[in-house]
């Protein structure tokens, strides 16, 4: 007896759940409440695409119990027989986050520059030691036609292995040196109105006096200005 009754339990169960009916939040956020009404308190949220069980429907409420066991009512407009899909959404439906994170992205991409070969850039880095070094000015003066001087100021830059005077850096690396085998060394310390060679310390006016003398502790033979 109790093993039919058992069955008869099992059976009408199985006949309930069955009569239920799924149905899916199509709101992004929808209020539960504890009556089929606006004014009726909020009981929980329901998120889109969020599975309930149908409960009852009484006109424009429907009254659903989510999987979490919450039971409560909601509007019937908000309730689709299967999941919506998500493949019609604008571009306003997306979070603002994503759309800040692309545009950060394209002006990224757009800022990258292609990388300058190794010729270029060892030319910009010798360019720029320069800038940093004290200037050598050559000052002259000038008559003009009403008796005042004027006075121009010219850049110039020494070869430390002869002491040749170029008016700029690429003329000077340009020409040979007659005192080495190679081109034109800058000289990159400060100018002086006399100059001690390196090894031996003797003094001279100028670096073009130093170098074309001989120096015994010098390993090319001559003197070479410090810096």
């Amino acid at each position: 007896m109790k093993k039919k009754f058992t069955i008869i339990l099992l059976l009408l169960n199985s006949i309930i759940a069955i009569s239920q009916e799924t149905k899916y939040i199509n709101a992004n956020e929808l209020n539960i409440r504890n009556g089929a009404g606006k004014n009726f308190e909020i009981v929980t949220k329901a998120t889109k695409n969020e599975k309930v069980t149908v409960i009852s429907e009484n006109g424009n409420w429907t009254e659903i119990e989510t999987e979490n066991g919450v039971k409560g009512f909601v509007s019937t407009n908000f309730l689709s027989n299967s999941i919506k899909d998500n493949s019609d959404k604008k571009i306003g439906d997306y979070p603002i986050t994503l759309i800040i994170i692309g545009i950060i992205l394209i002006f990224t991409v757009l800022k990258i520059k292609k990388p300058s070969s190794t010729k270029s850039t060892a030319k910009k880095s010798v360019t720029k030691k320069i800038i940093n070094k004290p200037k050598q000015i050559v000052v002259k003066e000038k008559v003009s036609g009403n008796d005042q001087k004027e006075i121009v100021e010219k850049e110039i830059f020494l070869c430390k292995n002869c002491g040749s005077q170029y008016g700029s850096i690429s003329l000077l690396t340009l020409n040979n040196c007659k005192n080495t085998n190679g081109k034109h060394q800058l000289y990159e310390g400060k100018i002086k109105s006399q100059y001690n060679c390196k090894f031996c310390g003797s003094k001279y006016n100028s670096i073009f006096q130093m170098t074309i003398n001989n120096c015994k502790k010098s390993p090319t033979g001559k003197h070479q200005p410090a810096l």
